[in-house]
């Protein structure tokens, strides 16, 4: 009987330890910083660049023991022909699931191309000289941008940072988890690359908290203002550097570099000189 009784008590301390155990493993969990990765854009190369993307952005995250989810926003575009990059080439619609992302949203580029008012925009001026093909991608490219944040806050995921980058990039230099680091801390920081200006700020990648990152993101309802403000073309880095000022937003220098890499494979000459 006492044999019976101990065995007992012994069965109840045990259940009593393991319930804490994984308690204190579930709040170690839960206390970890997690960050958003946001991927924007065509999927246009990423055969190319999957293997940097895992390198030198995803591997820094995990080896410094923190979370992330992958967000993507991209077309089902099945060819893509663009007179300025040289592209005339079949694209593989299913490419993006090799970034296995968390969340997603692949839409239609006719259903918004329908959608939208590109003859106000155009009314502006061409700022490429490209018969508008690279104004209208750019604005394909700002819904995107829109779109995969919606799915970020669609997640009710509580994220200390956002990173937004694209999945057409070869990225060169690791992801500064330092830099990442900071930006948990910060809510008013954006963090963007000082390379590619052109007479604004580089457009093709952020660091952020949710505070700053939110007008990065929805950009596209800023383009009727900057146009209306300025009386001139629509210009992708002079277009974000509008924003940020609108918003009063400072931002500070990124440590990653990505060049971009066409849908045949090709990196424009411009890029490999990064």
């Amino acid at each position: 009987m006492i044999n019976l009784y101990l065995s007992f008590i012994l069965v109840i301390i045990l259940i009593i330890y393991i319930h804490q155990l994984l308690n204190l493993k579930i709040e170690s969990f839960r206390s970890k910083p997690k960050i958003a990765i946001c991927f924007f854009g065509l999927t246009r190369s990423l055969d190319f660049t999957i293997d940097s993307i895992k390198e030198n952005i995803l591997s820094p995250l995990k080896e410094s023991d923190i979370n992330y989810d992958i967000i993507l926003h991209s077309y089902d575009l099945n060819f893509l022909k663009m007179k300025r990059s040289g592209e005339n080439n079949k694209l593989n619609t299913e490419e993006w699931k090799q970034l296995n992302p968390d969340y997603y949203k692949i839409d239609n580029q006719d259903t918004f191309d329908k959608s939208y008012n590109y003859e106000y925009v155009k009314s502006f001026g061409d700022a490429w000289n490209t018969n508008f093909e690279n104004t209208i991608n750019f604005i394909r490219q700002l819904n995107s941008l829109k779109q995969v944040w919606k799915l970020a806050e669609n997640s009710k995921t509580e994220y200390d940072c956002y990173l937004f980058i694209r999945p057409d990039l070869k990225y060169t230099t690791k992801l500064d988890v330092n830099q990442v680091k900071e930006a948990f801390k910060q809510n008013q920081n954006i963090y963007i690359p000082s390379w590619h200006k052109w007479g604004g700020v580089n457009d093709r990648m952020a660091l952020g908290c949710h505070n700053t990152i939110k007008f990065y993101a929805n950009r596209l309802d800023d383009v009727p203002d900057y146009l209306e403000t300025y009386r001139k073309p629509l210009h992708a880095e002079k277009f974000l550097k509008f924003v940020l000022e609108k918003h009063k937003i400072d931002p500070k220098e990124l440590n990653l570099v990505g060049k971009r890499v066409r849908s045949n494979g090709k990196i424009p000459s411009i890029d490999q000189k990064l």
